[in-house]
């Protein structure tokens, strides 16, 4: 009998403990797809992903409708630009459309490119909290970008790709045309200050990553030369993981010299910077080389084109492949 008893304790224990989680723990909505031309019901605090094909958008271009949080940018995951947008808690019940603007911080006053619909249900009180709480224990979406291996980095202030210790890079601007050796290039991971050089559109500077250096994400600022001062940007951002670690034949050269004094100030002026702000939301920081020219994205995304169109037109900036001039 008493074996009965503790196991009946233990049941009804377990039972507590379960119905003490977190709300926001069982009833997070998944998220779920917008395609470009649908119309999708959804309820508030639902969250859905809109992913953009070359020729429908491009990154740093933000989602907007009035049934949303917020302006949303796109990030490029190759090979489509996506974000996740969430159905605000207060929403009316109705169909919004949902559209695309342009690169930028804040509200905007640009026509939307249409997009999609949603068609937001009435829900009652109970879900409005809910959808409140979910939002409250929510983390931020990642700000990170993946373009491809075939592209000049940096694609955009986002484009965090990761290097080795030693290893000697190309580092290629796109937009800024007619600055040859006007711009210099900050960073606690670089050896020296590249200048960015070039007699057309496309500027570029070798660098080398410094020996020793600790994991982290390093920034790289450009110092821009102008009329009397200098204009200081957070231009970029490179990583450096446990991984990444095993030094190039650069290090062994050249000693490794500086090495631990390199792994400290990566640490403080990089990790500190660069970190801080990786988790912010993407459309406060979406940079300047993201917004001209045309975007030429893997053939991936043509699948995408051909489902939903090429009907949205925004002068964009290029996504040049390693070897292109």
């Amino acid at each position: 009998m008493k074996r009965h008893h503790t196991a009946a304790s233990a049941a009804l224990t377990l039972l507590c403990a379960l119905g003490t989680a977190p709300a926001s723990a069982a009833s997070e909505p998944a998220t779920r797809s917008l395609p470009y031309g649908s119309t999708q019901t959804v309820r508030p605090g639902d969250r859905l992903t809109v992913s953009a094909a070359y020729g429908q958008a491009v990154p740093g271009d933000r989602v907007t409708s009035k049934a949303l949080v917020g302006l949303e940018a796109l990030r490029m995951r190759t090979p489509v630009a996506t974000a996740t947008v969430t159905v605000a808690c207060r929403t009316k019940p109705g169909v919004y459309p949902v559209g695309i603007v342009g690169p930028g911080e804040g509200p905007t006053d640009q026509k939307p490119a249409p997009w999609a619909k949603v068609r937001v249900e009435r829900v009652d009180d109970a879900a409005v909290h809910t959808c409140r709480d979910n939002a409250g224990h929510r983390p931020p979406e990642s700000s990170e970008e993946r373009w491809g291996a075939d592209t000049t980095w940096p694609q955009s202030p986002w484009d965090v790709r990761t290097f080795r210790p030693g290893s000697r890079i190309t580092v290629t601007d796109n937009g800024h045309e007619g600055a040859d050796d006007r711009i210099t290039l900050h960073s606690a991971a670089f050896t020296g200050k590249p200048v960015l050089r070039g007699a057309r559109a496309v500027l570029t500077a070798p660098a080398t990553i410094k020996c020793g250096l600790e994991p982290g994400v390093y920034p790289v600022y450009q110092h821009k030369a102008t009329t009397g001062k200098v204009e200081v940007e957070l231009w970029a951002r490179l990583r450096i993981t446990a991984d990444s670690r095993k030094e190039a034949d650069g290090c062994r050269t050249e000693g490794g010299k500086g090495g631990k004094e390199a792994g400290k100030s990566g640490k403080e002026e990089g990790t500190k910077a660069a970190l801080a702000s990786a988790d912010t939301r993407a459309d406060t920081d979406t940079g300047p080389a993201i917004s001209t020219s045309t975007v030429a994205w893997s053939a991936g995304g043509a699948g995408l084109v051909a489902a939903g169109g090429a009907f949205y037109a925004f002068r964009k900036r290029g996504a040049r492949r390693t070897g292109d001039s």
